[in-house]
């Protein structure tokens, strides 16, 4: 704590604001004089180090995580947009870049690797949606990543061809920028890449094996976009900070030629999906419908709510709190499941 309290006396900062309740940094802020500490209202135990408490939700699953860090702006702005982050346009740069990768044919990112919370393809897998992408003769392929990811990019086994271009490791975060800005589309899981892609306005496949991670909360923020994602054959307890699941329901259900056909909608499509918090919804939720009453015209209402689930193509679960609870008005009994515990 000592030692981040002189880190941040250094960069004489006015401000600092916590998109991360994190004790370390919240007290080493405190330590350091910082006047303006901004951070969520709700930990009791770190709030009264604040200056300026904002009330955050994380359990708002409508809401996502970019809408609850701007949030974090509330006594600065009334501006609920997302600030735009730009580098200035670099021609040295940006030219040296394009003149040693690149000619004019248009090209698609694929960024393999992956956040915490998440799992990737396969190299085979990855493998085949390269070659089937420059088998259209349309599109170069260009592979980012760090230099973790080079023996992951190695296992995919990809004959040498000049439409593909392999960046891993050889970038910074600003070339990275550029190579981004001026991609057709980007395909990868929810991680920093595909974030920055998204500020860019991409076209964005975003490739979601598990079921813990949630797009509502992490998935491409305000562009077009896909989600692949079929875990609807997995019954285990998704939960991968806690647990690392080796089995392969999720990461076997989703074929390269999902990702390509993903690839040729958004290129036709120049806007979907219209409404993401129902999209996301649609694809990574489960809504569970709980029965606790005897009462007709709650049959009635649940049979209404079923109706527009399905009208929607969203999954859901019947509960029943009590076998006394008369099911015979209910639509679609085969889906019922009794509370054990109770």
């Amino acid at each position: 704590i000592f030692q981040i309290a002189s880190e941040l006396k250094k960069l004489n900062a006015d401000m600092i604001f916590f998109s991360k309740m994190d004790s370390d940094y919240i007290f080493g802020s405190k330590l350091a004089r910082i006047q303006v500490r901004v951070g969520d209202k709700n930990n009791i135990f770190l709030s009264p180090l604040l200056t300026h408490k904002i009330n955050i939700c994380w359990h708002d699953f409508t809401k996502h995580e970019a809408d609850q860090q701007i949030r974090l702006l509330t006594h600065f702005s009334n501006d609920s947009e997302i600030p735009k982050i730009e580098f200035k346009e670099d021609k040295s740069t940006k030219e040296t870049l394009f003149q040693t990768y690149f000619n004019k044919k248009n090209y698609i990112v694929i960024h393999p690797s992956f956040g915490k919370g998440n799992r990737a393809l396969n190299p085979h897998q990855y493998k085949l949606i390269i070659e089937s992408i420059i088998q259209k003769e349309r599109y170069d392929v260009v592979i980012t990543g760090t230099s973790k990811d080079i023996n992951f990019i190695q296992k995919m086994n990809l004959e040498k061809n000049t439409s593909i271009i392999n960046l891993a490791g050889e970038i910074s975060i600003k070339q990275l920028y550029f190579v981004l800005k001026y991609a057709s589309i980007v395909i990868g899981a929810e991680t920093g890449p595909l974030h920055l892609a998204a500020i860019l306005k991409k076209k964005i496949i975003n490739i979601s094996p598990t079921k813990y991670t949630r797009s509502f909360r992490w998935g491409p923020f305000n562009t077009s976009h896909i989600i692949v994602k079929n875990n609807k054959n997995c019954d285990l307890i998704c939960n991968t900070y806690k647990n690392s699941c080796e089995e392969m329901f999720c990461i076997d259900s989703i074929l390269a030629s999902d990702i390509v056909k993903g690839v040729d909608f958004l290129l036709t499509d120049p806007v979907f999906p219209k409404d993401s918090t129902v999209y996301w919804i649609k694809t990574n939720s489960t809504i569970n419908i709980v029965l606790n009453s005897r009462k007709l015209q709650d049959a009635e209402q649940v049979n209404n709510l079923i109706d527009k689930l399905n009208k929607n193509s969203i999954q859901y679960k019947l509960i029943v709190s009590s076998k006394k609870i008369n099911i015979e008005d209910i639509k679609n009994k085969s889906e019922l499941q009794f509370l054990s515990m109770l």
